[in-house]
């Protein structure tokens, strides 16, 4: 049975659980300072859904697929931009891809 909605609690807590975990490899602390962070990860999570449920009316056949690659495209997105902002705070400089 398939419930709506449950996917978004799962995929926010991961994207969080993601950008933690970036920040522990660069060296930041994981305290309550976090908490502006992470408001923004959720942030995100709600606009990502919104983006989806719009995309389901441009193609309602295939909406497992659009779900999907919506929320690849997020979490991989917010990876990004967390490695980014955790390495101008450090000043380090990534390499490879």
């Amino acid at each position: 049975m398939f419930v709506p909605g449950v996917d978004l609690p799962v995929l926010t807590l991961n994207q969080v659980r993601l950008v933690l975990r970036i920040a522990v490899a660069y060296g930041e602390p994981v305290d309550n300072q976090r908490a502006l962070e992470l408001a923004g990860i959720v942030g995100a999570g709600f606009g990502l859904r919104a983006l989806a449920r719009e995309l389901l009316d441009l193609v309602p056949v295939a909406g497992w697929a659009v779900k999907g690659a919506v929320a690849y495209s997020g979490t991989r997105a917010i990876g990004e931009a967390a490695v980014r902002y955790f390495e101008a705070r450090s000043g380090s400089v990534r390499t490879g891809s």
